[in-house]
């Protein structure tokens, strides 16, 4: 449909004019009704005063009222302030305009970056009472460290607490123990290494 401007024309009178009226409103045609304040539509052949009424001035100020409030609920184009929880599309990787960038974009960057540098990035603590039960089975990149909280066994190696689990091979289609390996911060080493210094 083409865009058009059109003027809607809406008869006028007051009731006593209406009920004078003889000639009925054309079907669609809008009347209204000054004394009593009301807007009717005709149907071609009903006197207006016969025709029900489909909206008041107390209507139309209701809706004006109701859709005023509800713009003011609004954030602003400009420097709009959100609640809750908004979200975005999440841009491809690599992207560099001036898109949003959502969390998930931000922190698939830091990982990618971080794994690509061989940097250690502590992702929490293992074991029971830690922020993971276990090590991630997938998702997982070079660098993601996890310090040992309960002895156990993980990623087939036994670790007591204070224990360092460090990811060296990035996940592949499927987990592997020999993606892990063990970085030994327990008291056996420390005690080990008291032994081999100067005991003065």
């Amino acid at each position: 449909m083409a865009d058009e401007t059109r003027l809607i024309t809406v008869k006028r009178g007051t009731k006593i004019q209406w009920n004078n009226e003889i000639t009925p409103l054309e079907a669609g045609e809008l009347g209204y009704d000054i004394t009593d304040r009301v807007y009717k539509g005709g149907d071609g052949s009903s006197q207006f005063s016969a025709i029900s009424e489909f909206a008041t001035m107390d209507d139309v100020g209701d809706l004006e009222s109701g859709v005023t409030a509800a713009l003011a609920l609004k954030s602003p184009l400009a420097s709009p302030s959100f609640t809750g929880v908004p979200t975005a599309p999440t841009a491809t990787a690599g992207t560099s305009t001036e898109q949003i960038a959502t969390t998930k974009f931000v922190k698939t960057a830091v990982d990618v970056g971080i794994a690509s540098n061989d940097a250690m990035a502590l992702r929490g603590t293992l074991g029971t009472g830690g922020t993971a039960a276990s090590l991630p089975t997938e998702g997982y990149l070079v660098g993601w460290t996890y310090k040992v909280v309960s002895s156990g066994t993980y990623a087939g190696q036994a670790c007591s607490i204070g224990d360092l689990m460090i990811c060296v091979s990035s996940f592949n289609t499927a987990y592997k123990d020999a993606d892990w390996s063990r970085v030994p911060i327990s008291d056996e080493y420390s005690d080990y290494y008291l032994l081999e210094g100067d005991p003065a």
